[in-house]
């Protein structure tokens, strides 16, 4: 069947979504940019689904993190399923939709799904381990799987009796699930096997083939029982959808960037604290810089025919712009490479749902953040030009301004690129240094251009210090 995603939906296990948008700022953007249609039947969906997944008393507020405090975990696993709703979808797959929540609000979200199933009309298709007797009791049809193998696929309420009657009957009070998951496991085998006295009574070998053949035991009694499904027959009340009904045409790349800027907006100004941060160190370097290269340029045009002095005020000349050209573009990688890896899953997850362009939320993120990425450095290059003693002449002053937000600007999508190439945030971090730092070694402070091998020249021009510096 062609174009499948737009009759199906898949919530993954970890609840991806902005820590600081609420629950109803999280489903009308998926609204907006999802469905067709007027503004009114947007939010009218949206509200629909906040009243359907019972999220009416959390629906302002924010879906929290790390930074931030939100919704519960449920509240925030019921929004994610909501976003994957907003376009009614006939088949929803979910990714162990209960994983990390407690007893109870693992059994309100499942609740949640068998309304959808038994009232929504919609198929629910969900991976699960080991859930508590109350939401066995939920199930419809279960599919146990072995090493590859089907050794159950029916109706859940047949499986206690089917497996009894195979001779593997489930204990009286005891969870179904755990005796399956028992059953199925290899561990079972080597606890079965254990000496009394702690040795093993199986080497590897012998558990592993005990353990095949009770898998191929399952899998023949199931292929020959009556219970045994026919993948390739279609249900009698299952009607396919036409593709050609289904396709989902991405918005005009105006409406993707006017809705991504304001959410990257909003997503600034609700987390302060990274503003505070990133005003705080470029004061603290600035000040720093000042008070160890304090005049270091007024000396320069000093001619007490000192030889020494003049050269001392030059090293410490230079030192100041390659330290200044140095703590701008770090100032730039940390800013980014700290923040993004936590946006990266929410954009792939988007991007992969037709949501919008890459180009459209790189346009938007750079314009979004644009203000910051202009002020920093010009309050960095505002306190240290003077008590440096740099040239006082005002468009030498405004061409070392737009030097410093050209470093900065650079060296952002530098760290974007770096970022969007590691999934892992604590490996993108790690291994920033280790390219950064080469490209430190083209600027011409530690080595002069001409003294470069020929064989490196190629790098000295992809370095922003040499530009920079």
């Amino acid at each position: 069947m062609k174009n499948f995603s737009a009759y199906s939906a898949y919530v993954q296990q970890d609840d991806i979504l902005f820590q600081t948008m609420t629950v109803r700022e999280c489903l009308t953007f998926a609204a907006r940019l999802k469905l067709d249609g007027s503004e009114d039947e947007k939010l009218e969906r949206v509200n629909s689904l906040i009243a359907l997944l019972k999220l009416t008393k959390c629906q302002n507020t924010r879906i929290g993190g790390p930074l931030v405090k939100g919704v519960s975990g449920g509240e925030r696993k019921r929004t994610s399923i909501g976003v994957e709703l907003i376009t009614q979808p006939s088949l929803i797959f979910l990714d162990e939709p209960t994983t990390g929540l407690d007893s109870f609000t693992a059994t309100s979200v499942m609740e949640t799904l068998g309304n959808l199933a038994r009232f929504e009309n919609r198929t629910v298709i969900s991976t699960i381990h080991q859930p508590n007797s109350d939401i066995f009791e939920m199930f419809d049809r279960l599919l146990l799987i072995a090493k590859g193998k089907i050794i159950y696929q029916n109706m859940a309420n047949q499986s206690v009796k089917y497996f009894s009657d195979i001779g593997y009957p489930c204990p009286e009070l005891s969870n179904p699930c755990d005796f399956f998951m028992s059953m199925m496991s290899k561990e079972s085998i080597e606890f079965d096997n254990e000496a009394e006295d702690g040795g093993q009574g199986l080497d590897e070998a012998q558990i592993a083939e005990e353990y095949e053949k009770l898998i191929n035991f399952f899998d023949e009694k199931y292929q020959k029982s009556e219970l045994v499904c026919d993948s390739k027959v279609i249900h009698p009340e299952c009607t396919l959808p036409i593709d050609s009904a289904a396709v989902s045409v991405q918005k005009s790349f105006c409406y993707q960037f006017n809705l991504l800027a304001g959410r990257n907006f909003k997503n600034i100004v609700r987390l302060p604290q990274t503003s505070y941060v990133k005003l705080i160190t470029t004061c603290v370097t600035a000040l720093f810089a000042a008070l160890l290269f304090w005049q270091a340029g007024a000396y320069i045009s000093v001619e007490d025919g000192n030889k020494k002095t003049y050269n001392q005020a030059f090293q410490n000349l230079q030192g100041a712009l390659f330290f200044m050209t140095m703590n701008v573009s770090f100032n730039a990688i940390q800013n980014v490479i700290l923040i993004f890896p936590d946006e990266r899953p929410v954009f792939l997850r988007e991007v992969n749902n037709n949501m919008y362009s890459a180009t459209a939320y790189f346009w938007s993120k750079v314009c979004s953040e644009l203000p910051f990425a202009i002020f920093i450095p010009c309050l960095f290059g505002v306190i240290v030009y003077w008590t440096v003693g740099l040239n006082p002449e005002a468009d030498k002053f405004l061409m070392f301004l737009l030097t410093l937000v050209l470093i900065y600007n650079a060296s952002s999508g530098y760290s974007l690129i770096i970022s969007a190439s590691f999934s892992d945030k604590q490996l993108a971090v790690t291994l920033t240094p280790v390219l950064i730092i080469p490209f430190m070694l083209f600027a011409g402070f530690f080595v002069s251009a001409n003294s470069i091998p020929w064989f490196l020249k190629e790098f000295e021009y992809l370095s922003i210090f040499k530009y920079g510096y």
